[in-house]
């Protein structure tokens, strides 16, 4: 079975065109490992080169995600435990913690 002289040089231009392909992968990772290596060799013949300086200490990501305490919040958690407290205590109480919580802002 004969194949086409059409099919042929087709084939043939993909193949050469792979070729090349691999071959320009194989001198480029070549390239690069030879650089890694001088870059290596390099560092190590200097005796004393400067340390990276310090980072900065970071906040701590815990304090950072809390949100800052609002005081009008506090002050309604304040009024909540009292008005529980009122409806658990006896009647003698209820009274003074009305007058508490009037005579305040």
């Amino acid at each position: 079975m004969m194949v086409p002289q059409e099919e042929f040089i087709a084939a043939m231009i993909c193949a050469m065109f792979f070729g090349a392909c691999t071959f320009l992968l194989v001198i480029r990772t070549w390239l690069l490992k030879r650089k890694i290596r001088k870059l290596q060799r390099v560092q190590l013949q200097q005796p004393n080169h400067a340390p990276a300086p310090p980072l900065p200490p970071l906040a701590s990501p815990v304090s950072a995600l809390q949100p800052q305490p609002d005081p009008q919040i506090a002050d309604l958690k304040e009024r909540i435990k009292v008005l529980e407290r009122i409806t658990v205590e006896k009647e003698g109480t209820l009274a003074r913690e009305f007058e508490r919580l009037r005579e305040r802002p």
